[in-house]
């Protein structure tokens, strides 16, 4: 660890002691000024925000601004004997070391390469996993998506690793065990994800290949394979090659194809594998019934599925019983995809365990069934007042939470488990901003929990 030394943070400026500032009471301080003084007592070196922000305020170097203290603070007019000796400056080092200590008599300390883990002059390195971006330290692998089931939450990394996080009881998380954790770990065997999908309590991904790899409960043949009814490691779902996009409900999972068709597996009680069939559990795969029109998102629920196509409208196909399939009715099964009424222009999907959403060109959101985050009138979509400009939506089980474009995250529905992202548990029948939470790049809503990935490409969880 290398010591910071001659400077600190604005906030570490503002935590000064009543004792130090008195003794430089006489002293007029400015910003510079309070920075120069805090290092004096602390030997802390000032990061490389702050050092840009002195040299844009054109400051005086740290070592001459003490000089010019102690002359002030001895209230002679004339500059004293010590006063005069001219000010120690810090020595001019070679490209990848430092003077540290800002002492000219000893040279430069500190060779600081690798730049990478280094995140500045004279700075401790980064910790494991992280480098340094624009003088910050940041993950060396930061998180592209998110996905959010009943109890567990995924990450899909740029290098095309995958994390996972909570409970585990059924090999959700995919590191081989049955162990929850509250920390993410690794799916063991899975780095080259392109697409993730989290399902109630199994979990898919979409690998550079094309192929699909899935794991986690198995009781309905969801992880597409006869081996058990649980799989804790990644195992590939036979059949299902060219694969973009999956999407994972409570005990099926779907997958959109190259070609812009869709294929499914799992239980088909509900008719939620678009095959026209509710004779149960199916394995190997099957093809969605032909919608007319070339696919580019689908989005599962817990026995329900939904499909949006580029023409911007929007089929879905399973249970009915809350109007979640959005043909303006809520009574039986659809076990093939029909139009959902009064939808065009669409952008994005989401579904919900008993009713859906979708954003459309200009903005706005249509939601349809009956839940507490959607439509009262069950089976006809409808707006959603006081949204504009929303490009992503989320459904969990009795909420629904939006992405504006300039970074914000809205919910409403159900918050009996905090998941509006507002104190209190009351319900919210209109969208209220999540707290403290700007800056949002993308958003995961799971049954009772939500997460987002912040532009900072942080993870906030609620």
């Amino acid at each position: 660890m290398h010591r910071r030394a001659e400077s600190c943070s604005l906030s570490d400026a503002a935590t000064l002691s009543a004792a130090t500032a008195s003794e430089y009471a006489p002293v007029r301080m400015s910003l510079a000024a309070v920075l120069c003084l805090f290092a004096r007592h602390r030997r802390t070196l000032v990061s490389a925000t702050t050092a840009l922000a002195l040299a844009s305020l054109g400051t005086v170097g740290c070592a001459e601004w003490s000089a010019q203290g102690e002359a002030n603070a001895s209230g002679r007019n004339g500059p004293s004997p010590e006063s005069s000796r001219p000010a120690r400056q810090a020595r001019s080092c070679p490209k990848g070391f430092g003077d540290c200590d800002r002492d000219p008599t000893n040279g430069c300390e500190t060779q600081l390469e690798p730049w990478e883990t280094e995140c500045s002059l004279c700075e401790p390195a980064c910790r494991d996993g992280m480098v340094c971006r624009s003088g910050v330290c940041r993950d060396a692998d930061p998180p592209v998506k998110l996905g959010a089931g009943s109890d567990h939450t995924c990450a899909l990394r740029r290098s095309g690793a995958v994390v996972c996080w909570g409970d585990n009881s059924y090999g959700q998380l995919g590191d081989g065990t049955t162990v929850g954790r509250t920390r993410p770990v690794r799916v063991s065997g899975l780095n080259d994800a392109v697409d993730l999908a989290v399902g109630d309590r199994h979990t898919c991904a979409v690998r550079a290949s094309g192929a699909v790899a899935c794991w986690g409960d198995n009781s309905s043949r969801q992880v597409g394979h006869d081996a058990g009814t649980e799989s804790p490691l990644p195992a590939p779902v036979p059949g299902v090659r060219e694969a973009v996009q999956v999407t994972a409900g409570q005990v099926h999972s779907c997958a959109l194809l190259a070609n812009g068709k869709a294929t499914c597996w799992g239980s088909s009680e509900s008719g939620q594998l678009g095959d026209g069939n509710v004779d149960g559990r199916s394995m190997p795969p099957v093809p969605v019934h032909a919608i007319g029109m070339q696919l580019v998102q689908l989005s599962a629920s817990t026995t329900h599925t939904c499909a949006l196509n580029r023409m911007g409208q929007v089929t879905c196909w399973g249970r009915n019983d809350r109007g979640q399939i959005g043909d303006a009715t809520s009574s039986a099964h659809r076990p093939s995809p029909v139009l959902v009424r009064g939808l065009s222009q669409v952008t994005q999907i989401a579904s919900g365990p008993s009713h859906g959403c979708a954003v459309r060109v200009k903005g706005d959101v249509l939601c349809w069934g009956s839940s507490e985050g959607a439509a009262k009138d069950a089976g006809k979509p409808v707006a959603i007042a006081g949204l504009s400009d929303v490009v992503q939506i989320g459904a969990g089980a009795s909420h629904t939470c939006a992405r504006t474009s300039d970074g914000r995250a809205l919910c409403w529905g159900s918050n009996e488990h905090g998941q509006l992202g507002v104190e209190g548990r009351s319900r919210q029948l209109q969208p209220v901003p999540v707290a403290e939470l700007q800056g949002v790049a993308l958003i995961a809503v799971g049954r009772r929990h939500n997460c987002a990935l912040t532009e900072a490409r942080q993870v906030v969880c609620w």
